[in-house]
């Protein structure tokens, strides 16, 4: 089975809100409408529903490849470039996949944002070294494979965030982020 990382823009008060009510997390994630049997009132209609947060992107598996060439580490690096793998306040209990869902709010989005957007495609690739991460298991353990074309699946993939996470900056939005 694949790790897969997904990024999903909310508003601070619909992470506010999952975070206390953990267990609307599940459908906000799916997309689909909260069911009211999750609404901690079951007898009248909810007050609100979360807004349409439909910017939603993944990275496939290049997460943790991309996680490794901005912090030189298989599971460290400084905030905010360990974001991937790190940081963020959990949400509830319950196992997305592989692991809880984390939210950044929005003035976290903007500092990961500023610090993305100082990262060049090319200063990415720099630090491409395919013998280093085979040999640090960096997941999904393609990166010396001859035939496949790994370091432009992590350059699409990294633009593909940096894009992101502008665009949620640009929207006043935070994120959630899950490994599915």
């Amino acid at each position: 089975m694949s790790m897969i990382f997904n990024l999903r823009e909310a508003t601070d008060e619909s992470i506010r809100e999952l975070l206390s009510s953990p267990q609307l997390t599940a459908e906000f994630l799916s997309g689909r409408p909260i069911a009211a049997r999750f609404l901690p009132n079951r007898t009248r209609e909810p007050s609100r529903q979360f807004p349409a947060e439909r910017d939603e992107i993944d990275l496939d598996k290049a997460w943790h490849g991309i996680h490794f060439l901005l912090n030189g580490s298989e599971w460290e690096g400084n905030a905010p470039l360990d974001f991937i793998v790190a940081g963020g306040m959990p949400i509830g209990n319950e196992d997305m996949g592989y692991g809880l869902a984390r939210a950044f709010l929005s003035v976290e989005v903007g500092r990961i944002a500023a610090a993305l957007g100082s990262v060049s495609g090319d200063a990415l690739a720099a630090r491409y070294r395919p013998q280093q991460m085979t040999a640090a298991e960096i997941y999904p353990q393609i990166w010396d494979d001859p035939e496949d074309d790994a370091l432009e699946y992590l350059t699409v993939n990294f633009q593909k965030l940096k894009e992101f996470c502008q665009r949620a900056q640009t929207n006043g939005r935070g994120m959630i982020v899950w490994m599915s």
